[in-house]
């Protein structure tokens, strides 16, 4: 089964002992696929994954406006996991109403529960001349990717970004 909180496991009767990873933090929800096959090793206290979940694709991100943009398009974007931590590349086109700071959110490939805004960072330019550098960072309160930059165009730009994020 997927990990859907702590996670512990009951092998050979030593009774239940708690599932983390190598780094010794606890497997918890989205943090083990389902039907992965797992190595494990007792440490004398808890059960270390050994082997670190890693996978790859493509998805469609869904953008939520939150200032100054008449209009987000994302592309198809693609993405790398592993273990804890998903790397995300991808473009979309943004047409900002006035020269202002302009805001959205991306959804995420792997879901996050993000505690702060430093557990995602990246950057995104533009291909047009005179853009803006677009910081990306997480958004604690939606646990959605931040894109947040001061535009000096009102008119529709494609942009390409590359964002790194912690699986928490």
């Amino acid at each position: 089964n997927a990990a859907t909180g702590g996670s512990t496991i009951n092998l050979n009767s030593l009774g239940a002992k708690t599932l983390v990873g190598m780094d010794g933090v606890q497997i918890n929800a989205n943090m083990m696929p389902a039907n992965y096959r797992a190595i494990l090793l007792y440490d004398g206290t808890n059960m270390v994954l050994i082997n670190t979940p890693s996978t790859s694709g493509t998805y469609t991100p869904v953008a939520t406006i939150v200032a100054n943009l008449d209009s987000v398009a994302p592309t198809v974007a693609q993405y790398s996991r592993v273990g804890r931590y998903v790397s995300v590349s991808g473009s979309f086109t943004a047409d900002p109403t006035i020269v202002a700071s302009c805001q959205f959110r991306l959804t995420l490939p792997v879901a996050s529960d993000f505690a702060s805004n430093f557990q995602c960072g990246g950057v995104a330019t533009g291909t047009a001349d005179n853009v803006n550098p677009i910081a990306i960072y997480a958004d604690a309160t939606n646990n959605q990717a931040f894109f947040d930059w001061v535009t000096i165009l009102t008119s529709n730009t494609t942009y390409f970004y590359i964002y790194t994020y912690l699986i928490v």
